[in-house]
């Protein structure tokens, strides 16, 4: 098979990541040459002119051009390729990122190619692609993986001491020893994905803690380190990690899931600042409370059979209560889906008492944030929160929806007009509820103030305009 690896990097931080981090573990010989040997590979390298000198005195990249042809490509040429693919939220680097991954597609699907999407700051461990041999093998159509998150500043000095790179930048990392190395330096932010905190992040990945700090993980967006697409992604698309999958693979039953660090460890190393839109909810987890703010993530069947995988991070041999916790960790997945079901207006969703007052307590709750929130807007304070009244509103719009709470909903819905400013997506948002729950003025409303503020995301909604 063809298959042809993409990489995206540029600047001197991620460059030297993708020289020190990526490139010597990939490079093991249980990696990329083992790929080579049954496969033919090819490199495709979006960067800048200005970072190939520095690439090009690397050990590591030398190396990997012994094994497979490396096609350097001027990022700063997208604007000539053509491609609609584009996100309408975020920076110009995540619009150059989905630039360069569609034109990556566009090449690897005229040679009917598999594609290995990269970031310049992850590390895999050694033996890895002895696995995805045998996965392409059985016919599978992708290998999917949730991968660990580390903090450079200290994770670096110990994978150097512990395992250096040869004289041609070859770092060999069993998986074990990874993922210990990993776990040892694990991000201070994922602290707010654990289950049983005082806060939480509302994020696509959901962990439960295990001894010895190892923990359990499942998630909506997984890493995917290899893909054979049956077709072209709709342009544009989303992001590599989000909808990807489902649109260019027809059954999610042909992904195969890591669910085990043993086999596979994927890490991804990280700085110490927290991205703006890691934002702790200052409240606990609950399943009702996690399916409002992951609108979205549960429309396809893709999601809703990958997130069932749960994924143990670990750094030692399993432990036998292991299986408690996976239990915990089914039913807590299982419950997010029942309540995204019944969000969504699902026919054979239902909710028992339990649920019922779940409802009732969340509502009150929404009340509550919503009035304080209020409160310190009035009074010039609550720097930033109007984007944080607007998802209190849309939450509690949703939900008087789904209770079929006609008078408390279209209240709800039409005060997230009134908040949210230039937020597209909450607009986005209400526009589909208000749809959904049969109320066309407002949806009318809420399509126009989402053209009126960003077309490309009404484009890529599917929704018309009215």
């Amino acid at each position: 098979m063809n298959i042809h690896g993409v990489m995206v990097v540029w600047g001197e931080a991620y460059t030297a990541m993708f020289l020190t981090h990526f490139l010597p573990s990939h490079l093991s010989e249980g990696n990329l040459p083992a790929l080579a040997q049954n496969h033919t590979l090819r490199f495709k390298l979006y960067t800048t002119p200005d970072m190939v000198p520095q690439m090009e005195a690397s050990p590591a990249f030398r190396r990997l051009r012994q094994i497979m042809p490396v096609d350097l490509i001027d990022l700063s040429e997208q604007e000539t390729w053509g491609s609609k693919a584009s996100l309408s939220w975020g920076v110009a680097k995540f619009r150059t990122l989905a630039a360069c991954h569609r034109h990556a597609m566009d090449a690897a699907w005229a040679e009917d190619a598999g594609l290995m999407f990269y970031g310049p700051d992850t590390l895999i461990s050694d033996g890895a692609f002895n696995r995805l041999n045998a996965t392409i093998a059985s016919g599978r159509r992708g290998l999917l993986v949730i991968h660990q998150s580390a903090r450079i500043a200290t994770f670096q000095p110990d994978l150097e001491r512990l395992f250096p790179a040869d004289a041609h930048g070859v770092r060999a990392i069993p998986p074990r020893d990874l993922s210990a190395l990993a776990l040892a330096h694990r991000h201070p932010w994922t602290e707010s994905l654990f289950m049983g905190g005082d806060t939480f992040n509302i994020s696509s990945h959901l962990y439960w803690r295990l001894p010895g700090g190892a923990y359990l993980a499942h998630g909506w967006h997984l890493c995917i380190p290899f893909l054979h697409p049956q077709r072209l992604p709709a342009s544009p698309f989303w992001s590599i990690d989000n909808d990807y999958t489902n649109q260019v693979i027809d059954d999610p039953g042909t992904l195969e899931v890591v669910e085990d660090s043993d086999h596979i460890t994927f890490v991804e190393v990280l700085v110490e600042q927290a991205p703006r839109y890691w934002r702790p909810q200052e409240c606990s987890f609950t399943p009702l409370r996690y399916a409002l703010g992951m609108e979205g993530l549960f429309q396809s069947e893709h999601s809703r059979l990958l997130v069932r995988h749960g994924v143990a991070q670990h750094g030692g041999p399993p432990e036998a209560h292991w299986a408690d916790v996976r239990k915990e960790a089914r039913d807590t997945v299982d419950d997010i889906l029942h309540w995204d079901a019944f969000l969504r207006g699902a026919s054979s969703a239902s909710l028992s008492p339990r649920q019922q007052r779940a409802a009732s307590h969340e509502i009150d709750r929404l009340h509550d944030q919503i009035s304080t929130l209020e409160n310190r807007l009035a009074q010039g304070g609550a720097e930033g929160h109007p984007r944080q009244l607007t998802y209190l509103w849309a939450n509690l719009g949703k939900l008087h929806c789904s209770l079929a709470q006609t008078a408390e909903a279209a209240r709800a819905m039409a005060r997230v007009l009134e908040v949210c400013g230039t937020n597209a997506h909450a607009a986005l948002r209400i526009a589909r509820a208000a749809g959904q729950w049969g109320y066309p003025d407002l949806r009318r409303r809420a399509v126009r103030r989402v053209s009126e503020l960003d077309p490309s995301l009404l484009e890529q909604s599917g929704i018309e305009l009215a």
